[in-house]
């Protein structure tokens, strides 16, 4: 239920954005072990999701919303899947964060985490892993009221989509580099 939630909150917030002003484009990569492990890459203009969530090109947005900023990133897979990474991060300027082990991305708290969702059909029930950062930390080298920059890294652990066993999930040379759309309405 909470995967739902996370991917819902994520779609809704931008689906009330403006995409079309100056510098929409965006970026958020890393590097990651568990999960199958490899890169994450999504880069592209700010979508403006006013019909269904895209789900054939890769993106890369931001948000903030109640003194925290959120930074996501998706990238499709075949059959209508992608895979999706959130940041959510307990600030909105220049600073350092400690990713808190309990932090739930979805939850109404303020927390600093960070989540990535394999294959993923964005209904929340189905993907191949889910994985989320227990450790770690979050710097945002840069805020404005339209764009935000920063890097992340950590561990954590992820879970198979198939019902199977807990791995160990890292993070490192996270950067996110993304344009700062509305927030949920």
């Amino acid at each position: 239920m909470a995967r739902r939630l996370v991917v819902v909150a994520l779609f809704a917030s931008l689906s009330c954005s403006d995409s079309s002003g100056p510098n929409t484009l965006g970026s958020l990569s890393f590097t990651y072990s568990g999960g199958g492990g490899g890169t994450f890459t999504s880069s592209g203009t700010a979508p403006s999701f006013s019909g269904a969530p895209p789900i054939t090109t890769t993106w890369a947005a931001g948000y903030i919303e109640a003194g925290e900023m959120f930074a996501g990133g998706s990238r499709p897979r075949s059959g209508g899947r992608v895979d999706l990474a959130l940041l959510r991060i307990g600030r909105t300027t220049s600073g350092s964060e400690t990713i808190d082990p309990t932090c739930d991305i979805d939850g109404s708290a303020a927390c600093n985490g960070m989540i990535l969702f394999l294959n993923f059909n964005g209904n929340g029930d189905t993907g191949d892993f889910f994985c989320g950062l227990t450790s770690g930390t979050i710097v945002v080298t840069t805020a404005s009221n339209s764009r935000a920059r920063g890097t992340f890294s950590g561990a954590g652990q992820c879970l198979a989509g198939t019902g199977g066993g807990v791995s160990a999930f890292t993070v490192t040379d996270g950067q996110f580099d993304v344009a700062l759309v509305a927030p949920p309405q």
